[in-house]
């Protein structure tokens, strides 16, 4: 690593590195975002990001990939400005957890808190027979993979105006009871949830 104790080089590095490692953190705990640096896990979870916090972090990226790996690039032009960037980004990363985005982990342990929101909607009742066959399959198989977290975690970010919706809609909870049935019987005879 270059060091240079004339105009702190080192401490540029250093503190890209320990920044980025800093939002990379964030994006696995709190998104389940996956990915071998930065760039790779902002892209595993880009969709669920407003698009100038995806910027932000990429710029961040971009600037900690250029300060690791091109030989003469070991200071950044804009110290404070890095800062500030980094500092907005983990704010607005912050901001994005609203209440109703849990975490897997969170709603694995709290399974009061944690909501069917269409499904709730359709069946009318949060203790309904199949809303607890739902749950179940959701807290024993969806949450045991990456990819399938990452589903039910955009899930619990979109889907909330959407049950709304449907709540208010006698149709179309009639039409999705007659989709949901049948899967809720499907996963009960598949799996066994005693």
């Amino acid at each position: 690593m270059p060091k240079c104790l004339k105009c702190g080089n080192t401490v540029h590095i250093e503190l890209v590195v320990k920044m980025s490692k800093r939002l990379e953190s964030i994006l696995k705990h709190k998104f389940n975002a996956s990915g071998g640096g930065l760039h790779e896990t902002v892209t595993s979870v880009q969709s669920l990001l407003p698009e100038k916090t995806v910027k932000r972090l990429r710029y961040v990226a971009t600037i900690r990939n250029k300060i690791i790996h091109e030989e003469n690039y070991n200071r950044i032009d804009d110290r404070n400005g890095f800062k500030k960037t980094v500092d907005i980004t983990t704010k607005e990363l912050d901001e994005i957890m609203l209440p109703s985005s849990k975490t897997s982990e969170s709603m694995m342990s709290s399974e009061k808190e944690s909501k069917c929101f269409i499904a709730t909607a359709v069946y009318e009742s949060s203790s309904s027979h199949e809303l607890l066959v739902l749950r179940k399959f959701r807290d024993q198989f969806l949450l045991n993979s990456k990819p399938s977290s990452l589903f039910v975690n955009t899930y619990y970010v979109l889907y909330p105006p959407l049950a709304k919706a449907i709540s208010n809609s006698s149709r179309t909870k009639k039409a999705l009871k007659f989709v949901l049935d049948p899967l809720v019987i499907t996963i009960e005879r598949k799996i066994n949830f005693n």
